[in-house]
């Protein structure tokens, strides 16, 4: 699969590899946990689609990424969507950066706009960042495709709301990655 490749080619090179799980604020969610676990009604929720919150965390990425490169953090790296529970798409990323700065500077960034998003219902809205050992992107990869690519209900959700499940980040269209 491409990120074994991918694995293999960044890893040696020193590359730090990282792994980012983005999440949206409560207002996306039409439920929420209750005493119990039991499901209820969301009061924040309003009425965003899928879709909507799939490109609300295109654009706040999109202005991460921006802040990154004005700090010379160049990285590149692979998108993933699965929706959870109730439909709302949640992002993981695994990431490849230069430097121990730059992964600290990444994850500085991505907290900074995640937490400064949020608003008053921002329980849920959550960047993580983590760093993988090595090997780990390419478990990750064939997990998600042997659980989420292969499922016909999340290819359903996926083509009911137009979103893309894969995306690329820091590659030419020939698959080099940019500096």
């Amino acid at each position: 699969m491409q990120m074994n490749a991918e694995t293999k080619t960044r890893e040696p090179a020193g590359e730090i590899g990282l792994f980012v799980t983005l999440t949206l604020p409560a207002k996306f969610y039409p439920n929420q946990r209750g005493v119990g676990g039991k499901l209820i009604d969301n009061p924040f929720f309003d009425g965003s689609s899928p879709l909507s919150g799939h490109e609300w965390l295109r654009v706040l990425w999109g202005k991460v990424r921006a802040a990154l490169a004005r700090n010379g953090v160049r990285m590149h790296g692979l998108r993933y969507v699965v929706p959870n529970f109730d439909g709302v798409p949640q992002w993981s990323l695994i990431a490849w950066v230069r430097s121990d700065e730059d992964a600290r500077v990444l994850e500085s960034v991505t907290r900074h706009y995640w937490l400064a998003s949020a608003g008053a219902d921002g329980s849920r809205i959550g960047a993580n960042v983590e760093r993988l050992e090595p090997g780990c992107a390419s478990r990750y990869m064939n997990a998600y495709a042997d659980d989420v690519l292969g499922d016909q209900a999340v290819i359903a959700w996926a083509a009911t709301w137009g979103v893309r499940l894969t995306g690329r980040f820091g590659f030419s269209r020939t698959g080099e990655v940019l500096s």
